[in-house]
């Protein structure tokens, strides 16, 4: 996950906002973005970046990678396949969260 520097981050008691340089607006970052090449669902390891996502109503976007060295044409089928079962998985265990 990359996170802006914290000196840009307003912690206060009633939350997290980020604030922009020069700016006195706050705001929550829109996306985020979930690569994985596991498809985990353990709920566990996902709850992490899923309180993260709730925690800002971001959305979260999923999107698998690949070791193009060694992928052939299957490896992406197979992907593209196994990642809409993902997010439908996703979608169902995570209603609150838009993926």
């Amino acid at each position: 996950m990359v996170v802006s520097p914290l000196r840009e981050w307003d912690i206060t008691e009633s939350g997290i906002a980020k604030t922009l340089p020069g700016e006195s607006g706050k705001f929550a970052p829109d996306a985020i973005l979930f690569a994985t090449n596991h498809f985990e669902e353990n709920k566990e390891l996902l709850s992490p970046i899923v309180d993260v996502a709730k925690l800002f109503s971001s959305t979260l976007h999923v999107a698998v990678f690949v070791d193009t060295d060694f992928a052939r044409a299957y490896d992406y089928v197979y992907n593209n396949a196994e990642l809409n079962h993902y997010i439908a998985f996703l979608k169902k265990t995570y209603p609150e969260v838009s993926f």
